[in-house]
């Protein structure tokens, strides 16, 4: 039995308080749900499992294999069993999950951004991207979140998905991560126009037409925000590189920092005001509740990734982990360490709900405030708590950390260095390693998916034509506005 939707401690009531949107009547997220796990319908929590534990019961003594069982993986010293899910008092489980309605349609935009500008290695990697359902990830970190503003969103969560994987364990030297972090900031433009020449690599033609969709409508204060986060995000790629480089595991200090980065949360939660059309004040967003809430909510999101990656990061090498860290901090085994990992992030779950009290009552202070702009700082609030909670469900029901079998979504470092063969400096037109010659099947047409580029008035995106010197992010026109 998967822990996808489960938390421990019995049925729990339907949280009364339940956002004004109405389901989508097609939604059945039945692809990705275990056999013995509840449907759950949108915007209400899921029931939780009697029994105590997301894998206890017949289904967990049937399989004692941990290859079988999400929530545990086996110690590779002592061969003893890690169980890995939060204990059935953690105040994560008391955060209540949420799915948006959009959750098929996610899915197949993740899908349809990879296939259309041709980010993935070979047919195994798309099956991976497939079975790792981040559109799953998505939906139930934006429940809220409007149709309109899916396709934008999915497409900056595949973008990041398929550059972590370029940057991970890569041969030294064939990136400079400098370099490279320079070349895709420039993209984020200021106004948020497309760039006026062609993009060096695909990878950065998705992140220019992403952010176009993005950004288009947002104020210059989101814009710098989301700009920092994604030079921390990409600046992070350097210093994990050196960790795996000389096999140094960090210390406390120092990781707690380098993984808010590394783990690309920081963005993430910034889009949480594009997918709720609502943008905190300036002012209240740095107040020292709200900075509180941000940073509790961005730490709980990456370590609980740091348990949840361990059993993939312990077959690869890997050393900068929050498990390990806190394994050599305290001298101890890796259960202690998580054990350790899962207390300290009980403690950033009840300093986020003190500090978003804390909030609350301030804004219910502040003058000038409009209604609309103190829902935005509830909205925001929400959708903290909703990833905080949607990681967790998400990160045990997903492939992308219960397979070790080594497919990457892609080894092609051009995307991340920008030079095309025969053109190191990244200036090459129409850069293109062509998708049916490579891997013997056609790239999809203008008019696959779901019209992947968010928002009114915008077409599918443009088949790109190798040679001809159009760029890649160039939208195909078109004289009708799609229904959202």
């Amino acid at each position: 039995m998967t822990p996808t939707l489960a938390a421990a401690g019995g049925p729990r009531p339907l949280h009364p308080a339940q956002p004004p949107y109405a389901p989508h009547p097609g939604y059945a997220p039945d692809h990705f749900r275990g056999p013995d796990v509840p449907p759950v319908h949108p915007f209400q929590p899921a029931h939780h499992l009697p029994d105590g534990h997301p894998a206890d019961g017949p289904a967990a003594a049937a399989h004692p294999d941990p290859g079988n069982d999400p929530t545990r993986v086996a110690d590779p010293a002592t061969g003893a069993l890690l169980d890995l899910w939060p204990g059935p008092d953690h105040p994560l489980l008391a955060l209540q999950p949420h799915v948006s309605p959009w959750l098929e349609h996610l899915e197949a935009s993740v899908m349809g951004w990879a296939d259309a500008y041709d980010l993935l290695d070979s047919p195994a990697a798309r099956d991976r991207l497939a079975r790792s359902h981040l559109g799953a990830l998505i939906a139930r970190s934006y429940p809220a979140m409007g149709l309109h503003r899916a396709d934008a969103v999915a497409g900056w969560f595949t973008w990041a998905f398929v550059i972590d994987d370029c940057h991970d364990r890569q041969p030294e030297g064939q990136i400079d991560y400098d370099s490279s972090a320079f070349r895709m900031l420039r993209l984020l433009t200021p106004d948020a126009t497309l760039p006026a020449t062609t993009t060096a690599s695909r990878l950065d033609a998705i992140l220019a037409r992403v952010w176009h969709d993005l950004a288009r409508d947002r104020s210059a204060a989101w814009r710098m925000r989301f700009t920092l986060h994604m030079t921390h995000f990409l600046a992070a790629f350097k210093y994990e590189s050196l960790n795996r480089r000389h096999h140094h595991t960090p210390g406390l200090l120092g990781y707690t920092q380098l993984r808010r980065a590394s783990g690309g949360i920081t963005p993430s939660l910034d889009l949480l005001e594009v997918a709720s059309d609502r943008e905190i004040p300036p002012l209240l967003h740095e107040t020292d509740q709200f900075q509180t809430m941000f940073k509790c909510a961005s730490d709980v999101v990456v370590w609980v990734n740091d348990i949840v990656s361990l059993r993939k990061e312990l077959v690869a090498g890997e050393t900068t982990n929050g498990v390990l860290v806190l394994a050599r901090e305290r001298g101890g085994g890796l259960q202690d360490a998580i054990d350790a990992v899962y207390g300290r992030v009980g403690g950033w779950v009840a300093a986020f709900r003190q500090a978003r009290e804390e909030l609350r009552a301030l804004s219910g202070q502040w003058l000038g405030l409009t209604r609309g702009e103190r829902h935005a700082v509830e909205s925001y609030a929400d959708g903290m708590e909703a990833w905080m909670r949607g990681n967790l469900d998400w990160s045990f029901s997903s492939d992308r950390y219960r397979r070790a079998d080594g497919v990457r979504l892609t080894s092609d470092t051009d995307l991340v260095r920008g030079g095309a063969p025969g053109h190191p400096d990244g200036t090459a037109t129409g850069y293109a390693r062509p998708y049916a010659s490579a891997h013997g099947q056609q790239r999809p047409g203008p008019g696959y998916g779901h019209g992947l580029p968010a928002g009114p008035g915008h077409g599918p995106l443009q088949t790109p034509v190798h040679g001809t010197g159009r760029s890649w992010y160039e939208p195909a026109r078109r004289d009708h506005v799609e229904a959202s």
